[in-house]
């Protein structure tokens, strides 16, 4: 599998994360017991993603980009969606996470 389909599929299982955080998060506002297993099933589509992953790259690279994919785009969400703050400090802090991205897919040449 190539680097960019690894990248692919981690981008793809943290977007799931997210996607299963605001379920979560939904399930907590409106008390639905159905959001909190539709939260559960998307938490596991993305973590098969992440096992999938680990057979072509370093387990906690892999975790690494997982992860912060899934924290750049929660804070976006949050921040359009519940309307939760931006601040200076959230925004260094993802271009960080992209940075570490890059150095994590770089240093593994």
């Amino acid at each position: 599998m190539t680097s960019m389909a690894v990248l692919a599929l981690l981008f793809a299982g943290g977007c799931l994360l997210t996607i299963g955080d605001i379920f979560q998060k939904e399930w907590i506002i409106r008390n639905n017991n159905w959001l909190f297993w539709i939260g559960i099933f998307l938490y596991t589509i993305g973590g098969v993603l992440l096992a999938i992953c680990y057979r072509y790259k370093n387990m906690a690279t892999a975790t690494m980009i997982y992860i912060t994919f899934n924290v750049i785009t929660l804070v976006i969400v949050s921040w359009i969606w519940y309307k939760e703050d931006l601040n200076m400090m959230a925004i260094i802090g993802l271009g960080l996470g992209l940075i570490s991205i890059g150095i994590l897919e770089y240093s593994g040449k």
